[in-house]
């Protein structure tokens, strides 16, 4: 049976606790679109909607790889996210605004890979698709 671990513990007449494990569905939803940014580059997204946070993975047909990750989630003691780089160079910033952009969007820990090299512009064209995609299927994300 497969599934994810919880467990409920109860006290017994002794000092002893019974755990009952309950099985639970693991809800991973998987979401893909792309878009022709340049002449020759297309640029693919896979979203990976869990149930309290979402994976953002943007790469090209061209090259897909997972080379860089970061994640951004809100603390109750600041009004800015929290981010932090999990994998890649600190230097490569994209995902890590990202993440922090859209965590603020969709009031949930976001993790973003981000695994194209780009300018300013092509940046800006590579999020503005995210957040057209973001108001068309909100449900997705």
């Amino acid at each position: 049976m497969n599934g994810t671990l919880r467990e409920n513990s109860e006290k017994n007449d002794g000092d002893d606790e019974i755990g009952n494990i309950e099985f639970i569905e693991p809800s991973i939803n998987v979401y893909d679109f792309q878009e022709a940014i340049t002449e020759t580059l297309t640029v693919k997204y896979q979203v990976l909607k869990m149930n309290n946070s979402a994976l953002i993975w943007i790469g090209s047909n061209n090259s897909p790889k997972f080379s860089d990750l970061s994640l951004a989630m809100k603390s109750p003691y600041d009004t800015l996210p929290l981010t932090s780089k999990i994998l890649g160079h600190s230097s490569d910033s994209p995902s890590l605004n990202l993440a922090n952009k859209l965590t603020k969007k969709l009031n949930k820990p976001v993790y973003i890979s981000f695994n194209i090299p780009c300018d300013r512009i092509l940046l800006t064209d590579i999020e503005k698709r995210l957040l057209i995609e973001i108001k068309n299927n909100p449900q997705v994300f």
